[in-house]
């Protein structure tokens, strides 16, 4: 398995976990729906990663750049750990990914 789709599935169970412990906490489903939603996106989002796709690389880097957004800014609003923590992982994902494409793309020239 790749570094990238490794890192995307650990990603996309850390997203779902995420979203389950939310619902529990704050007995809102749509934490859990739309956190169940993008990590079952990204979970098969590993497999085009597998066949190395160009586009799945970035859906990742769309989808993190988006969770990174909405974790910051419920953070703001909530002042809540796990929404920081959330946050930071969801940059350090897009910067990984960012990176795996400028090598691959710095490998072909």
């Amino acid at each position: 398995m790749k570094t990238s789709s490794f890192s995307t599935f650990i990603y996309s169970i850390i997203i779902v976990l995420h979203g389950i412990m939310a619902y529990s906490a704050y007995d809102n489903i749509n934490y859990l729906v739309f956190e169940a939603l993008i990590g079952l996106i990204l979970f098969i989002n590993c497999f085009f990663q597998i066949k190395d796709k160009k586009f799945s690389y970035i859906i990742v880097l769309v989808l993190s750049s988006l969770l990174s957004v909405y974790y910051g800014y419920n953070f703001y609003i909530k002042l809540d750990f796990f929404q920081g923590l959330m946050t930071a992982v969801s940059v350090f994902i897009f910067l990984l990914e960012l990176f795996i494409m400028n090598k691959k793309k710095s490998d072909k020239s």
